[in-house]
């Protein structure tokens, strides 16, 4: 086979896999985070939050721990980091 012929054949071979592989390249819809939405979300979350923060203090004075215990609290700050 000369080169002229080797060229062809591999630009078919180019254009035949090109074909082959483009349909398998469909993604889904992209789709971008509203800031509003999350906004809204984090301040419901924030809002769940404070709700139990009275029954989180009864816990805590029911067993004389401190609140702010460091310990646990670097404990909870390491795992949040690593869940991030």
């Amino acid at each position: 086979m000369d080169q002229i012929a080797f060229r062809r054949v591999a630009r078919a071979a180019a254009v035949a896999a090109c074909l082959i592989v483009a349909p398998l390249a469909h993604s889904e819809d992209v789709h971008f985070a509203n800031p509003q939405d999350d906004a809204r979300d984090a301040i419901a979350l924030i809002g769940e939050r404070l709700t139990l923060m009275p029954a989180v203090a009864a816990w805590y004075f029911s067993r004389h721990v401190l609140v702010s215990d460091f310990l646990r609290e670097q404990q909870r700050l390491e795992r949040s980091v690593l869940l991030a």
